[in-house]
């Protein structure tokens, strides 16, 4: 299913439709950590959750989307760059007190190790989810989250 391409409506929930899903149910999201060597791209986030926290690329996965297919569809939408994966990292909770919406919703994350296809992590096209950038080392700014998928990725060391 990998490389297949999405029929109209696949998993794609109107606005109002998907406010009224995360009252009730968590949403199941990828979460990519993009890295050369020891070095991992960060986007500071634009809109709740997690509003002006530095994040991963990532998002939710689609009805008949696999998660590896949703790896690769968000680093390209949000990003602009083609990844390779190198595996998976864990599993993870999110819960946080407010969404775009304005109301708490409760994400699942699986979090993915990637490197870029060619190579680098340049020619960054960010899309309108995130207002900047950072190749780091380091994890200082990072929230508690951000912090242990890194650990739990292994670039660190």
């Amino acid at each position: 299913m990998i490389g297949t391409k999405r029929k109209y409506g696949d998993g794609v929930l109107p606005a109002g439709k998907y406010k009224e899903f995360i009252h009730f149910m968590p949403i199941c999201c990828v979460d990519v950590v993009v890295h050369v060597g020891r070095s991992f791209l960060l986007v500071k986030r634009i809109q709740e959750p997690a509003k002006d926290e530095w994040w991963f690329p990532g998002g939710r996965v689609l009805k008949n989307e696999l998660l590896t297919a949703g790896v690769i569809r968000k680093v390209r939408e949000e990003i602009g760059l083609e990844v390779t994966i190198e595996k998976q990292i864990g599993a993870y909770d999110t819960i946080f007190d407010t969404s775009s919406f304005g109301i708490p919703v409760h994400t699942i994350n699986i979090a993915f190790l990637v490197v870029p296809t060619f190579g680098s992590i340049g020619g960054i096209c960010l899309d309108s989810s995130s207002a900047e950038y950072s190749i780091t080392d380091n994890l200082v700014g990072c929230n508690d989250y951000v912090t242990r998928v890194i650990l739990d990725s292994g670039v660190m060391g």
